[in-house]
């Protein structure tokens, strides 16, 4: 009889020691899923420069982090422009700028007053763009990157 209490009981550790060894791995398949879940999740990062050219001018930096972007999200409104998301999927946003003051800055980084201002930006995933305010003596300087 005592061999037959040592046999159940060791039959009883061994399920609970399997039973273990399979929640040990349904919760790490559920992390990996997990951090797989954040790399999916769209992240739109806008770095914000207002400048002003005028002597003893003050510049003011900031950045600002969205996820669970959807089409009509604002990200910027300043200098007369408003920003808005026109689509995002995991390969690419599209954003929408209603009376633009924004244009492309020049390679060598100079703005030119005459261009044409941007109303649409398309940025890949993984891609940083730059626009500027096209003013002389204070504006904007926006750096958007979509990660």
């Amino acid at each position: 009889m005592k061999n037959l209490w040592i046999t159940f009981i060791t039959f009883c550790m061994l399920i609970l020691t399997l039973c273990g060894c399979s929640a040990d791995l349904s919760l790490n398949k559920n992390n990996i899923s997990d951090d797989t879940d954040d790399d999916l999740t769209p992240c739109l990062e806008v770095y914000i420069n207002d400048w002003s050219g005028w002597e003893g001018g003050s510049s003011y930096e900031s950045t600002e982090e969205y996820t669970d972007l959807k089409k009509g999200d604002e990200i910027y409104s300043g200098y007369g422009s408003t920003i808005k998301v026109k689509s995002i999927d995991q390969d690419k946003i599209v954003l929408v700028i209603k009376d633009s003051c924004f244009v492309k800055p020049n390679d060598d980084g100079t703005i030119s007053l005459n261009a044409d201002p941007i109303v649409k930006l398309t940025i890949n995933k993984g891609e940083s763009k730059e626009i500027n305010s096209a003013t002389m003596d204070a504006g904007v300087s926006l750096k958007i990157t979509y990660k």
